[in-house]
């Protein structure tokens, strides 16, 4: 909207504004994969710049502050209205405001109404999300890797290079070079001890014992949490992300710290952000939306066969700003569910179909029924089915069962004989 506004002035503002954020943003992006603690580095060296090249342009913090540079006290502090009574420090948007809301009944009910369809989409999407990233989190795991540094043994010494242990120098005698020292050895020892002593060995996460229907408790009761108890709740997840656990930081510990630090901000009424410039935030929202846009976008895109499954969540997102938030995951989820039965239907429901002569069980049998299905195994028609049953994929396996018992145009030694039996294994 600021580039269609035609304002030279606003437009110029807010370049000036976003670019640099935009910059951090990409150094992060860059430096991250190499190791995740270059983006704390850059975060703070951003905070550093700042201030450097507020000293040395000579501008005061109050300056900075009317460029919108740094928050003012008054965009940060909570500011409540003392007619409220004993809640009116607890009333949203505070930590604990949902509960001071409603306990001081100061909910308005019409405006919970209005927007109860987007809390109902809300809820949908963090169902369904809740229940693919447990899956999902099972299933990485194992891949969730880090890379750690080894140093060398205190014992290994530069005399160990010199010569090799299993050669010890022979002092009786005057030695050639090529008698006592074996080059290759030497060599090898060298490459082994630098690789030993800057090897990167990679360290994998622990394997968890909780099952799928646990984790989504877990994540539902985090939620919840959340919801009531506002900021507070949402916190300790940061320390769960990847980037965390490549600083072996995934532990009880930074969780704790980062609740601690959210508590010195709000019982100093967050006054300490307004010395944290704006653009140590916007990097990291400009950060976000890179890897949102290169994971859920681009990546999925190049990684998805099929581009119609693809197209699913951009449909919803746009449809969300012109029909509605509701409307448009009902829509999301109507397109998905054609395109799911459409694709089974591409594959087919039979997997594989044989006689009695070519698929035999193991269960052993005597002599006469052994011989028996030998003799008339070809009246016997096994179909193995796939996917899943749906009123068409039914109505298809009829008429494929059924197509086993027409006259065909054709000799009577050369068709089959007429099925007396039909198996319909369903284990796939």
């Amino acid at each position: 909207m600021v580039f269609f506004s035609g304002d030279k002035s606003l437009i110029m503002w807010a370049l000036m504004h976003h670019i640099p954020g935009v910059i951090v943003a990409v150094i992060m992006k860059y430096l991250g994969p190499k190791n995740p603690f270059y983006v704390v580095v850059v975060l703070f060296a951003t905070i550093a710049i700042v201030y450097t090249v507020m000293f040395a342009t000579g501008t005061s913090l109050e300056e900075a502050r009317n460029e919108g540079w740094f928050w003012h006290y008054e965009d940060i502090v909570y500011q409540h209205n003392t007619s409220d009574g004993v809640f009116g420090k607890w009333l949203p948007p505070a930590p604990f405001g949902t509960l001071g809301g409603v306990f001081s009944r100061k909910v308005y009910w019409p405006s919970v109404v209005n927007n109860l369809q987007s809390v109902c989409a809300m809820s949908f999407l963090y169902l369904i999300r809740c229940a693919l990233h447990s899956a999902a989190l099972l299933k990485n795991l194992p891949s969730l890797q880090r890379h750690v540094r080894v140093t060398a043994a205190p014992e290994v010494e530069q005399s160990a290079l010199r010569m090799p242990a299993a050669q010890p120098r022979k002092k009786t005698r005057m030695e050639k070079f090529s008698e006592i020292v074996d080059i290759e050895e030497i060599m090898s020892n060298v490459t082994d001890t630098k690789t030993h002593t800057d090897s990167m060995v990679v360290e994998h996460a622990k394997p968890t014992s909780m099952t799928l229907k646990g984790l989504i408790v877990q994540y539902g009761l985090a939620q919840m949490v959340s919801c009531l108890v506002g900021s507070f709740g949402i916190v300790p997840s940061v320390a769960t992300s990847h980037a965390m656990f490549g600083l072996k930081a995934e532990k009880i510990a930074p969780q704790i710290g980062s609740v601690l630090l959210l508590s010195i901000f709000y019982f100093t009424d967050f006054r300490l952000i307004a010395f944290v410039p704006k653009l140590a935030f916007s990097c990291l929202l400009s950060l976000a939306f890179i890897d949102i846009i290169l994971t859920w976008l681009i990546r999925s895109y190049l990684k998805t066969k099929e581009k119609m499954e693809w197209l699913v969540v951009p449909v919803i997102v746009v449809f969300a700003f012109g029909i509605g938030l509701l409307q448009a995951v009902l829509l999301g989820i109507a397109i998905s569910t054609f395109l799911f039965v459409a694709a089974f239907f591409r594959s087919g429901v039979v997997k594989f179909a044989a006689t009695g002569l070519t698929v035999r069980s193991t269960i052993e049998r005597p002599v006469s029924s052994a011989h028996w299905l030998d003799t008339n195994g070809d009246q016997i028609q096994i179909v193995i089915l796939q996917n899943y049953l749906f009123f068409g994929n039914a109505s298809s396996i009829l008429e494929y069962i059924a197509s086993m018992f027409e006259n065909h145009e054709m000799e009577e030694d050369e068709l089959p004989p007429l099925p007396k039996f039909v198996i319909l294994d369903m284990a796939l």
